[in-house]
């Protein structure tokens, strides 16, 4: 975002966001979404994939300046590890879990990632 208000609009007073992504295989195209929640994230993540069909988007929870995704859809960090939230299979109207951090809580992080490109993976076949 460019500025310090557009910020604020996806930033918690503590410095932590919630960050949404997803990726088209297909097209090799990186979406995402920030929000002070999830489902703004995801929300947000889904909007920008300016795609009218069901997509597998996960989302997770970190500090703002150490959280990011790379051109593929990767979660990437720079010093303290995100929190997984879940994968979730969202449309224009819905949205609902596909992987929850529930049933990943003893996986790794990068164990959750790579469940989040397995699931992808699949919701591209369907």
């Amino acid at each position: 975002m460019s500025n310090d208000n557009e910020r604020d609009e996806f930033v918690q007073s503590n410095g932590k966001t919630f960050l949404a992504v997803g990726f088209l295989p297909q097209t090799a195209v990186t979406f995402w979404g920030y929000g002070q929640d999830p489902i703004t994230a995801i929300r947000n993540a889904y909007e920008a994939s300016f795609e009218n069909k069901p997509l597998a988007i996960w989302c997770a929870y970190g500090d703002y300046n150490h959280l990011d995704c790379t051109d593929y859809g990767h979660l990437s960090w720079h010093t303290e590890n995100p929190v997984p939230v879940g994968v979730f299979k969202v449309t224009k109207n819905s949205i609902s879990p596909a992987l929850t951090a529930l049933e990943g809580c003893k996986m790794t992080c990068k164990e959750f990632i790579q469940s989040v490109h397995d699931i992808c993976e699949k919701q591209e076949q369907s």
